[in-house]
């Protein structure tokens, strides 16, 4: 399905939010995406760009209001992730904006 969005929708870039260790970054590069990618683990994000350095992976925890200071994108990426924030959407609100 995420191949079809790509197509279907022109993506061109995408955050993957609580990347883990880059499973799913990998997958979205290698749909021609240009990848940002955050975990607010820094053990993930070490282990990350061991396995993937072409891919940009940042330490940030996006519900940190500082995690803004990343800009705004047109596609986001948060597999299994909501469910573990205290109000889920309010930071991807702010990267919308």
């Amino acid at each position: 399905m995420v191949a079809w969005l790509v197509t279907a929708h022109g993506l061109r870039n995408v955050l993957d939010v609580g990347c883990g260790v880059g499973f799913f970054s990998r997958y979205l590069a290698s749909l021609g995406l240009e990848v940002m990618s955050l975990d607010a683990r820094s053990e993930n994000i070490s282990v990350a760009q061991e396995r993937h350095p072409d891919i940009n992976f940042f330490i940030e925890d996006i519900e940190n209001p500082k995690a803004k200071k990343l800009g705004s994108l047109i596609s986001y990426f948060a597999l299994a992730l909501l469910y573990h924030l205290e109000i889920p959407f309010s930071q991807f609100v702010t990267f919308m904006h």
